[in-house]
């Protein structure tokens, strides 16, 4: 400031006019520079402290439209945890307006339940300083709202110590928690009642992950710890072992996999399974991994090897039986037959499925040797009045032209798709 004061007084000196008395002017010309020189050397520190003084002003309103409007609440306690200063956040979270809020104990506005754990807090902060992080509920209006609180112990310099809030709204994130939580024990639950179980495999060491549902399929206890590949391909059937090998190696090729396989569990009982996964490729937070679920379809297998031997004892007696039966659908056409029923009738067992009876391939006589309309065929009549049609006697023309004398007893099928069961009994000619 001085070197520009002094250029300008300068150039203020050139200008002024010469006098004959040179010392006399001389003298007067370097009390007039320096009266001159220091009277602008204080104009340009008057402006310079008035510039500082407006950035000031102008950074102090922006600290204050930050600390009004920051997305947390700040606060302010005195040593006794009076409220002395608060933000407009934590206005806003309190839903009180400003003069109610200070002067008064923060506490006054804490969860009953949480007043132990605040003071708690506050006496740790107090003796240990430091930084304390709570969770807790305060009063807003009429409701509680879970926050986050961050208290930070200030020593002044006359003793007088203050404390320092940050209140981070997270009633948001508690609810999800709790949302999340929830689902969490819904999926829990489901899988349990599924008997279905989670499972992941690093396949850069063979480590397994499993779920608690996994190990309650295997009937095994999580504190011994989980097993990793090869233990677990022993508890699978010699049988079945290559197959998930090979059905784990594809997945890394093609993405997926889904197998049904069996394992033998420490009780010896065989456990069936389905197990359907995916294949994630490694990314630069984790490692390749197969992830998937494993379900127990043991009572599904029972109960389709008992459906089987159900439908082959079933088949052996439809094929032995003494009587031609057949079944057709609900409008006539043929669904299956017997042999004998196929003898009778001169029907293909083969090529005849799907034939419609009501209209042919043979035309039914009465026993007087009138022809039988179609409406009064024994079929025609179960399925329409959904009544059994029995012992009705007619004879049946093969395609062949030959005849055969039967005894009809037509029931009809409840069953969707179905339309009625037809035996058959020969009569003598």
């Amino acid at each position: 400031l001085r070197r520009r004061a002094e250029d300008e007084a300068m150039q203020d000196a050139l200008s002024l006019p010469k006098d004959r008395n040179a010392f006399t002017l001389q003298v007067a010309r370097e009390l007039l520079h320096e009266l001159k020189v220091h009277q602008i050397e204080l104009e340009m520190q008057n402006e310079e402290l008035r510039r500082t003084q407006e950035e000031l002003m102008q950074s102090h309103q922006r600290y204050h439209e930050l600390y009004e409007n920051a997305p947390v609440g700040y606060v302010t306690l005195n040593d006794q945890g009076v409220m002395q200063e608060l933000n407009l956040t934590t206005v806003d979270l309190l839903g009180r307006d400003r003069h109610r809020l200070l002067d008064r104990p923060f506490v006054r506005f804490v969860h009953p339940d949480d007043v132990d754990l605040y003071i708690k807090g506050w006496m740790q902060c107090s003796r240990i300083g430091g930084d304390i992080n709570l969770e807790l509920r305060l009063q807003t209006g009429e409701e509680w709202v879970w926050v986050r609180l961050e208290m930070m112990h200030r020593e002044g310099p006359s003793g007088d110590d203050s404390y320092n809030l940050v209140l981070h709204n997270a009633q948001e994130l508690k609810e999800a928690g709790e949302s999340l939580d929830e689902m969490c024990d819904m999926l829990k639950s489901a899988q349990s009642l599924a008997k279905m179980g989670s499972f992941e495999l690093i396949t850069d060491d063979d480590r397994m992950i499993w779920s608690p549902e996994t190990f309650a399929l295997f009937h095994l206890d999580p504190e011994d710890g989980t097993p990793d590949l090869e233990q677990f391909l022993h508890f699978l059937h010699k049988d079945d072992r290559i197959l998930l090998e090979q059905a784990f190696t594809v997945a890394q090729a093609t993405g997926e996999f889904d197998l049904e396989f069996r394992v033998i569990l420490p009780n010896e009982e065989a456990m069936y399974l389905h197990g359907v996964g995916q294949y994630i490729e490694a990314d630069d937070r984790r490692p390749a991994r197969l992830r998937g679920m494993m379900q127990d379809i043991t009572d599904r297998k029972v109960d389709q090897e008992t459906l089987l031997e159900s439908e082959q004892r079933y088949k052996a007696l439809f094929d032995t039986i003494p009587v031609g039966v057949l079944v057709v659908d609900s409008e006539g056409y043929l669904m299956d037959v017997n042999e004998l029923a196929a003898k009778q009738l001169g029907i293909d067992r083969v090529e005849g499925l799907g034939a419609n009876l009501l209209t042919g391939p043979w035309q039914l006589f009465n026993e007087d040797g009138s022809v039988m309309p179609h409406e009064q065929y024994p079929l025609v009549r179960a399925i329409r009045s959904n009544r059994a049609v029995r012992n009705e006697r007619v004879k049946a023309m093969r395609p062949d032209g030959s005849f055969a004398r039967l005894k009809v007893t037509a029931v009809p099928i409840s069953h969707e798709g179905y339309g009625a069961l037809a035996v058959y009994e020969t009569l003598p000619d």
